[in-house]
Parts: C-alpha cells; sequence; structure tokens
C-alpha cells in the first residue's frame, strides 16, 4: 500500500500537465501512486499523460483511468478516490503544482499528530510562476480540534474552501462518506462542509506546499446563467447539510458569505433586467430569509413578482436570456 495517492483530474489542461505531473514526480517522498484521470479531454492532455507515464521509471508509480464522456471535475475526483490505494489522499488541481516537499511535509504532520486532516500553505501565483499581491488565503500554524473550533475557521477561512492541499486518511473519507457532489459547480463547497464536520482534528501549516496558478478561463468566468443557477443550488446544498447535521444556526454567516459571493457574481456578469431576472430566478431557489438579509428592496420585490409568474413566462424569459 502506497502512503499517499495523489489524484490529478484533468480536462482542457495540455499546457499546464506536464509541469503538474512532475512537480509531483519530483517530491521527496517516494511511496507514492499517482492517478490521473482523464476527463474525456479534446486535448492533448492524455496523450502527454501517456507519454509521461511510459517513459517514467522512477520509485513513484503512474496509473491513468479515462472518462469516455466529460463528466466534471466531482466525478473525475471520485473515480479516482475509488480506484486509489494509498493510506492518505491528495487532490492535485491539473493547472496547480506542488513544492518538492509538499507531500513528505504534510505526511510527517499527520502521523505526529494522528490527524485525518492535514493542510499546508498556499501560494497564488500566475502563468509565469511569479507571486501575486493577492492571495486567495492565508494558512496558520494551528492545530483545530473539536467540531465547534473547525466550524469557526471554516467560517473565518482559516480552513480554505478548496479540494486541494488537503491531505485526508482514506479510510477515514470512505467510512464518513465524503464525497464530492457531481452535477454542481463549486463541489469543494460541501465537501469541505462535510470535512469539517467529521473531523475532530484538523493540523493547519504555514509551510508553502501548493501553488494556485491564477488562469483566465475558470468556471466561475463569464455571463453564464447555467453557472450562476447551478451555485444557488450549491448553495442550497449546504443548506441541506447544516440542517442534516443541526448546525444551520451556526454556519448560517458563512452560507450567507457564499450568497453574496452569488449576488456579487450576478452583478457582475449582468445588467439591466436582465440581472433582474437572474437574480430573482437564483434567490427563488434559496430560502427566503437569503432574500431578506443579501437582497435590496428593489430585487426582493423582483423575486416576489418572479414567483408569481406562470412557470411558461419564467422560462420563456430564462430561454431568451440564454440565447442571447
Amino acid at each position: 500500500m502506497p502512503q499517499i495517492s495523489v489524484i490529478i483530474p484533468a480536462y482542457k489542461t495540455q499546457q499546464y500537465i506536464e509541469r503538474c505531473i512532475y512537480s509531483v514526480l519530483g517530491q521527496t517522498l517516494g511511496d507514492i501512486e499517482i492517478i490521473l484521470v482523464n476527463d474525456s479531454s479534446p486535448d492533448n492532455t492524455l496523450s502527454m499523460m501517456e507519454q509521461i507515464a511510459s517513459t517514467w521509471s522512477g520509485d513513484k508509480t503512474i496509473r491513468i483511468i479515462s472518462h469516455e464522456q466529460n463528466r466534471g471535475l466531482s466525478a473525475a475526483r471520485n473515480t479516482g478516490l475509488a480506484s486509489a490505494q494509498g493510506e492518505f489522499i491528495y487532490f492535485l488541481d491539473s493547472d496547480d503544482y506542488i513544492a518538492p516537499n509538499a507531500l513528505e511535509t504534510l505526511l510527517r504532520l499527520a502521523q505526529a499528530e494522528d490527524s485525518p486532516v492535514t493542510i499546508g500553505g498556499v501560494l497564488q501565483v500566475d502563468q509565469e510562476d511569479t507571486p501575486l499581491d493577492h492571495q486567495i488565503c492565508h494558512i496558520k500554524d494551528t492545530v483545530l480540534k473539536g467540531k465547534e473550533e473547525i466550524l469557526h475557521a471554516l467560517q473565518i477561512l482559516d480552513i480554505y474552501i478548496s479540494g486541494w492541499n488537503k491531505l485526508v486518511h482514506r479510510d477515514w473519507l470512505l467510512e464518513n462518506n465524503i464525497l464530492f457532489d457531481e452535477g454542481y459547480l463549486h463541489e469543494d463547497w460541501p465537501w469541505c462542509l462535510r470535512l469539517a464536520l467529521r473531523a475532530d482534528k484538523i493540523i493547519c501549516s504555514t509551510h508553502i506546499c501548493y501553488y494556485y496558478v491564477c488562469r483566465p478561463g475558470s468556471i466561475t468566468d463569464g455571463k453564464d446563467l447555467n453557472k450562476c443557477f447551478k451555485i444557488a443550488q450549491m448553495i442550497q446544498k449546504l443548506v441541506e447539510i447544516l440542517d442534516e447535521n443541526g448546525e444551520r444556526e451556526t454556519m448560517n454567516s458563512w452560507v450567507f458569505a457564499r450568497a453574496q459571493e452569488l449576488r456579487g457574481h450576478i452583478s457582475l456578469n449582468f445588467k439591466g433586467i436582465a440581472k433582474n431576472i437572474v437574480m430573482a430566478h437564483c434567490f427563488s431557489l434559496l430560502p427566503a430569509s437569503f432574500a431578506t438579509g443579501i437582497l435590496s428592496s428593489k430585487k426582493r420585490a423582483c423575486l416576489k413578482l418572479w414567483k408569481i409568474l406562470p412557470s411558461w413566462v419564467r422560462h420563456a424569459a430564462l430561454h431568451h436570456l440564454a440565447g442571447k
């Protein structure tokens, strides 16, 4: 059994995949299996992975799994997890890369503290590897213990909401049925929430382990109705998880923050009546308290009107916007 299974989902990342894979092959820790999940990528990503795998002869193993059709990041991660044999799991996005001693550092911390989840520092860089002034997260050196302390850390972003850069014990992950929800955007949100709800201890280290590459074309970029709707559905999923675990009141401000992000995304990408329609539809999918606490009186009036419109009118309006 390898100590760590590194799962790398890949789709349209031919420009980055080689650096990503070699950052794992160059790890100071040797007992690693790399699981490359080709999510039916239409470019040269798969051929590049096959070339690396066929010529590699070092101390780490490489396996490639391919989806027959594109199923999304969540499905690719779940496919890798189902095939993984390592004692620990580490998810790595194929356009990012890790520091040479990242996995050894995280493993030693996990073993020393007997922790199911261990998190390292993150550095955000541009496509030329230059560190950016604005960093997406600031990890602290800390040992989080107990649900109250861990959930608070999640709320204040001491635990960054991502699937990557977290070394997680595989058996613990499977025993708690912590998988990625498929068919959504921001699949990291519920995964991290379940992680925080189930873990009795989480280790955080400022040691830079993960290099997050900021590049155009992310899943939240652009004027896309479907993206907005899926974000709203994901927020509703968070509400369901918290209700199931009796933690809705504890985490209410955290979920509100996600809804505020949705409002900001809509405002940035849509104007005029289109913004009112998209805002009304998205917030109609969420509990009423979200509209009361987040939307202006004008937007709340649009929401009330949207809810009483016949379904065919709402469908026609959305279809018209999608065609623009």
